[in-house]
Formats: structure tokens, sequence, C-alpha cells
């Protein structure tokens, strides 16, 4: 648990079995072992049968693990996710305060994957206001993401960035007032039929999220926010 707590998410739950053996040296002034991670080295295949994690749900997954003096590698992998594919790469140092996970090269992380009302309000939050209180929320994702820095604490979770690109089609959802009123404003009324978030670039950095323009159809009327800045504190 030592070296495994500080680079998984709270809040991920694993299950499945794995044998293997695992060999780790790790040197650090004594008594000192808040500093057993910056010195550790090590070579592990971790494994699990399903996770879940803010509404994904993981099939078996396998990761090759390396640490070297401090510094970790996951290799590239990649594992079924509500029925679609989740991809990564990555790396972080422990020697670094804060220490931070972060990708390797761009890849294609989410590629049609669906979604859900938990990962609607734990995630795509952030991304568009149509978001905000929908329930009964249903469609495909995929996303590419070019950088990627996440703190592996969660004190320091305004420092993570993210640059990458987003679509989501066959998206259904249950109005909320926020939407409704958009809708309204922009003369759509509450539509019975998909919505479609056409591919969006968009840049996290400081605990904010931006972008120059979405366009978000419903059914074939679109509908564009510009000039977007949300909060990690659910601002808009």
């Amino acid at each position: 648990s030592t070296v495994a707590a500080p680079f998984l998410p709270q809040g991920l739950t694993l299950q499945g079995k794995r044998k293997d053996a695992i060999n780790f040296t790790s040197e650090y002034p004594n008594g000192q072992t808040d500093k057993l991670l910056a010195g550790l080295s090590t070579k592990a295949k971790l494994g699990f049968d399903k996770a879940q994690y803010i509404g994904m749900n993981f099939g078996p997954t396998d990761v090759d693990v390396q640490i070297q003096q401090g510094l970790l590698k996951v290799s590239p992998f990649a594992t079924t996710v509500n029925n679609g594919q989740f991809s990564f790469a990555g790396q972080a140092d422990f020697k670094q305060k804060p220490a931070l996970l972060k990708t390797a090269n761009p890849v294609q992380m989410i590629k049609d994957i669906d979604i859900n009302d938990e990962m609607t309000r734990r995630l795509l939050i952030y991304v568009s206001p149509i978001f905000a209180n929908a329930v009964n929320v249903s469609g495909v994702v995929n996303f590419g993401c070019e950088q990627l820095t996440i703190p592996l604490s969660a004190a320091d979770k305004n420092q993570a960035e993210v640059v990458g690109t987003i679509s989501i089609s066959k998206l259904r959802l249950q109005a909320s007032d926020l939407l409704g009123q958009i809708l309204s404003l922009a003369g759509k009324g509450v539509p019975g039929q998909d919505f479609t978030i056409h591919p969006t670039r968009f840049v996290l950095q400081n605990g904010f999220l931006r972008y120059d323009d979405m366009q978000v159809d419903v059914g074939d009327s679109p509908i564009n926010f510009t000039n977007a800045v949300i909060g990690l504190d659910k601002s808009y």
C-alpha cells in the first residue's frame, strides 16, 4: 500500500487475483520514511479482473510498472471500459513535490466509451453547462489527449493540466433547469432527439477549463458555446 497508494486515485475500487514476485529496494535517511518513494527501485506487473472509477467500469487489465530511483514509468496499455477502450502510458517523479503523473506522448485515451450519470456528475459537468444537474444521461464519448499532468495528491488538484479534444455522439439526457433555459433562449424547446458535441479542443490549467468554441447540435440545429471558462469549483 505504501508504494501503490500515491498513484491510485481516490474512489478507485479493484477486484481480482494476481500472483507475482516483487523485489524492491529503497535508500533513504534513517527515520525519514516519507522519502521511501523518492529512493525506490522496482519492477512489477500490476493487474486486476475489474475496476470501477467515477462511472467507468474497467475489464481485465495488466500493466507493467517500473520505478528507478523514484522515477515511475507506466508502460503503454489498453483495456476495455464501458463497451469502449481506454489507453494510457505515463511517468511520475517521486523526488518532486508534489509528484505529478504525466503522459509520455499524445494518446487516444478514450475511444467509444459509453457515458452515464456518474461520469456526467464527476467529469462531464466540467466540460459543458448542458451537463449541469442532468440525469438519465447516455451517449458515446471520445477523447484524444495531447498532454496530461495530474498531481498525485488531492490537495494539489489545481496543478492539474490537460490539453485534448473531446467529442460526444448519440447523447441523450433529461434536461436540467439550466439546459432548459439555454434551449428556450435559443428557441429550441426541450428536444426528444439526440445531441452531438462536435470535436472541441480544450485546455485545463490553474483550476479552469477553457475552450474557444464548442458546437452542440440539438437534432439538426447547432448551439455554440464560445470563449468558455469553467472552474473546478463548478462555476461557468
